[in-house]
């Protein structure tokens, strides 16, 4: 369920979401791997969570 989730979230900011999320990577490793500033990381971090989060919580009542 949660990687039928997570494919539903846009690309960058999946991205962001795996790096930091699952990869453990810190907000600046993260920035470096994908070339971006760390504000534009937490910002993609923020919104692919929220994304993630409804994605999951349709899956469970459907």
């Amino acid at each position: 369920m949660v990687v039928e989730a997570l494919a539903e979230v846009p690309h960058d900011f999946r991205d962001a979401v795996v790096l930091v999320d699952i990869g453990e990577f810190s907000y600046a490793d993260a920035a470096q791997i994908l070339d971006i500033p760390v504000g534009t990381v937490m910002s993609r971090l923020h919104r692919g969570r929220r994304i993630l989060k409804a994605s999951l919580a349709e899956k469970a009542v459907a």
